[in-house]
């Protein structure tokens, strides 16, 4: 008789909101310790792993992601507003971060070749507005949330059914993690109040998405590095 192959193994539902989340924290705490020629490679491998361990685990939690084109309106909004909100209040905010500060990596002083460096841009753009927003909202929104509320029954909660004890928790753990703390907490509070409204990850993630691509278009053009 064969042994059972791990994939073959049950995942669990918590372990399915958690897997990628660690690993993509994790990495993120690793890349900091290479060399700054190093930091592409490191980051491609970072958002490789996080993107197969998404892929694989999104079967336990794919069902709350409603595609609703109505969602996509408010989702914009929120996270146009959340962007502003991000570039006009953190210029004047101190950093800090439990979790040390961002590589502030410049591509086009730091990778020669034209091709290796759009490949790059590339990778980080699709890393910071595709896996993370998703990623993030997941763990934050869908998970931590009901977890801080109820954390015996969280599965059998509504996403938007979440205590005011947990948006607190929730938006002061995502406050910690970025060193942008204060927009990072406002944009919390935003989100939590986004699904309250309307009941939909799904426009979270489009809020989020929206955020991070401005974000990325901002440092491109502006030359802010120290977003990335």
């Amino acid at each position: 008789m064969m042994p059972k192959l791990e994939a073959d193994r049950p995942l669990s539902t918590t372990s399915a909101y958690l897997v990628p989340m660690a690993i993509f924290v994790g990495a993120t705490a690793l890349e900091g310790l290479f060399p700054s020629p190093w930091y592409p490679i490191a980051y491609t491998l970072k958002i490789a792993l996080a993107t197969l361990a998404t892929v694989y685990c999104a079967r336990r939690w794919r069902h709350e992601i409603t595609l609703d084109i109505r969602m996509l309106g408010y989702g914009l909004v929120a996270g146009l507003l959340s962007f502003m909100i991000w570039v006009g209040v953190d210029p004047y905010t101190p950093h800090f971060s439990v979790l040390g500060t961002r590589a502030g990596f410049n591509p086009f002083d730091e990778i020669a070749s034209p091709a290796w460096r759009a490949a790059f841009i590339v990778v980080r753009l699709g890393g910071l507005a595709l896996l993370v927003p998703i990623i993030e909202e997941v763990f934050w929104r869908s998970f931590l949330l009901r977890y801080v509320t109820n954390a015996a029954h969280w599965q059998t909660l509504p996403l938007a059914a979440f205590s005011a004890r947990a948006v607190g928790v929730v938006a002061v753990c995502f406050a910690l993690v970025h060193p942008e703390w204060l927009v990072a907490l406002l944009f919390a509070l935003t989100m939590a109040l986004l699904l309250r409204i309307t009941q939909s990850l799904f426009c979270c993630i489009v809020a989020h998405a929206t955020t991070n691509l401005a974000l990325g278009v901002f440092v491109l053009t502006t030359g802010n590095w120290q977003y990335w």
